[in-house]
């Protein structure tokens, strides 16, 4: 029995995409990790020193978040823009979502600030556990507030 290429190449076009895309979640995943685990071994460190700046460390993060997530945003944003000019409504953003989106922005800077604050207070392994105890936080709130479904 022999697969010509054509048959090969079908047969991998159906199976080899939804594996790669969740392969590379998988990878992205494991990359925020090992992110998130050099800033707070490099924010335990810095506290020990006695440099006192968090800001400054958060602002690479961010700073990488606006590239990565921003770049891509503006582009969509301008091409569609440029398309709206023929059609009035196309959905972009309303001044009440980007007030909401405001507040989540700021309330995420502000926990980042304090729990890179929180190292010079504190061990990096209670920081760590702290910092990890808000994930199961937010799937109970977000269930019991927003009734999100999880699983």
């Amino acid at each position: 029995m022999s697969l010509s290429c054509n048959e090969v190449c079908s047969c991998l076009r159906r199976v080899l995409p939804t594996d790669l895309r969740q392969l590379g979640l998988v990878g992205l995943g494991q990359l925020v990790s090992l992110l998130l685990v050099a800033t707070n071994a490099s924010s335990a460190v810095l506290a020990k020193r006695g440099l006192e700046a968090p800001m400054l460390q958060s602002f690479f993060n961010y700073l990488l978040l606006a590239l990565v997530y921003g770049t891509p945003m503006f582009y969509r944003f301008y091409t569609q823009r440029s398309a709206s000019i023929v059609r009035e409504n196309t959905g972009l953003v309303t001044p009440k979502l980007a007030t909401l989106f405001f507040l989540f922005a700021l309330a995420d800077v502000e926990a980042n600030f304090l729990i890179v604050k929180a190292y010079q207070y504190a061990s990096i392994t209670s920081v760590t556990l702290l910092d990890c105890f808000t994930i199961p936080c937010v799937v109970c709130l977000s269930f019991c507030f927003l009734g999100a479904r999880y699983g």
